[in-house]
């Protein structure tokens, strides 16, 4: 990691499997206009995943909304985009939400 990325997980108290949990989604959300499922896209989240899922929301990086037929989908903070571009990640966002 580089040493801005360092200070800003450090900032967020982010970790290892957090961030890893983030890299991950932050890396589909690209093949679904920014905000990836949370279990029924190209991640398959396990039991600990789900709770580094929930410390993302607490650490302000994501908010998960419900969708249809009780899946969910990931929003990608202001945040979450900051950390995402730290690491090189294009969300490849379009926000449906507002439009």
């Amino acid at each position: 990691m580089n040493t801005s990325l360092d200070m800003m997980v450090s900032q967020i108290a982010l970790t290892p499997a957090s961030l890893e949990t983030f890299t991950l989604y932050a890396n589909d959300a690209a093949n679904w206009c920014g905000s990836p499922w949370v279990s029924e896209g190209n991640v398959w989240p396990t039991k600990a995943m789900r709770g580094n899922l929930s410390d993302l929301v607490k650490k302000g990086l994501i908010e998960i909304q419900d969708y249809d037929e009780g899946d969910k989908v990931i929003w990608f903070t202001e945040s979450g985009r900051e950390l995402a571009e730290y690491l090189e990640i294009d969300l490849d966002i379009w926000d449906f939400r507002k439009h």
